[in-house]
């Protein structure tokens, strides 16, 4: 393995399978640009988290991870491994991104969602930049999990949706894209109510019936919602945004607004910034994080400021 040498890891099923139909092409694409790469496709869920520590151990220098935003997701987990490397630790390993996936939402706070001038600016630039990241730990059975994500994680509404996207692709009619997904969210909608949650934030303890809290690190998720305006993934902290209890109808409505960023001014939704948010619920209320259906609370989330080296 020469210093340069990247390791490619693509998720065939992304993008309802898309990406393994134009993976020959993308790899014919690098190998024109001149890059050096021994890629991979995965095999399963939680293969890419595998392969990523893998390529860790084996010494590259840069990791990519060619899907969506649950591809990215999985990689960041193998690539930062508690006993391995510790986490809030930065991984001597880059990761950059060939945005191709359902959301790729991350990619639309960070720039360059277009698959081919990511693999050209890989051959042009070494230029790197430090991200944060954040940390799930999720109590069960006297256990405790962690998992680690890199865009955003919710606690309600968003849970469900996810949820029964993944009933649908079971049955193979999970939703593709922005105008699928509002599909889906509508669906799900005409089925939610709100849960009642106990959450602290800053140290501050609050109780309320709750529609969906978000702890962000990016401004978008569910395929361009544009749920934290404001975030900023540099900057040590989440965006923390509390949708407090509305009617189905009410959530509805109010749907549009989020895409464009909107409803942050509206009376039910409040908005803090924190590095650390602890929620508990005595009724079933689900956590996602990037996209992918994680557990349910109890769950503490809590930020790790400039844990992952990106190479953009």
């Amino acid at each position: 393995m020469t210093s340069d040498e990247l390791r490619v890891i693509v998720n065939p099923t992304a993008a309802r399978g898309a990406v393994g139909r134009e993976w020959p092409e993308m790899r014919s694409l690098l190998l024109n640009e001149g890059l050096v790469f021994n890629d991979a496709l995965t095999e399963a869920p939680g293969h890419a988290t595998e392969l990523a520590r893998e390529a860790l151990l084996a010494g590259y220098g840069t990791v990519v991870a060619v899907g969506g935003d649950g591809t990215v997701n999985e990689v960041v987990n193998g690539l930062i491994d508690g006993s391995e490397v510790g986490y809030g630790k930065v991984p001597p390993v880059n990761l950059a991104v060939i945005s191709r996936g359902t959301g790729c939402d991350l990619m639309r706070t960070l720039g360059h969602r277009d698959p081919v001038a990511a693999v050209r600016l890989l051959r042009q630039s070494q230029a790197t930049r430090t991200i944060d990241l954040g940390e799930i730990m999720i109590e069960r059975d006297g256990k405790t999990t962690r998992r680690l994500f890199v865009n955003a994680a919710g606690f309600g509404f968003d849970g469900a949706v996810v949820e029964d996207m993944l009933g649908r692709a079971k049955v193979g009619k999970r939703p593709h894209g922005t105008l699928a997904y509002l599909a889906q969210v509508t669906r799900s909608v005409m089925h939610y109510r709100s849960k009642q949650a106990r959450f602290t934030i800053e140290g501050k303890t609050r109780s309320l019936p709750i529609t969906a809290l978000f702890a962000c690190n990016g401004k978008y998720f569910g395929g361009g919602m544009k749920v934290a305006p404001q975030a900023d993934p540099t900057d040590g902290l989440f965006d923390i945004i509390l949708i407090k209890a509305t009617s189905p109808l009410g959530l509805l409505a109010r749907v549009p607004s989020v895409y464009l960023g909107w409803h942050t001014h509206l009376k039910v939704v409040e908005t803090s910034r924190a590095r650390e948010v602890r929620v508990e619920s005595d009724e079933r209320l689900l956590l996602e994080a990037d996209g992918e259906l994680i557990g349910q609370a109890p769950a503490t989330l809590r930020i790790l400021p400039q844990a992952l080296r990106l190479r953009v």
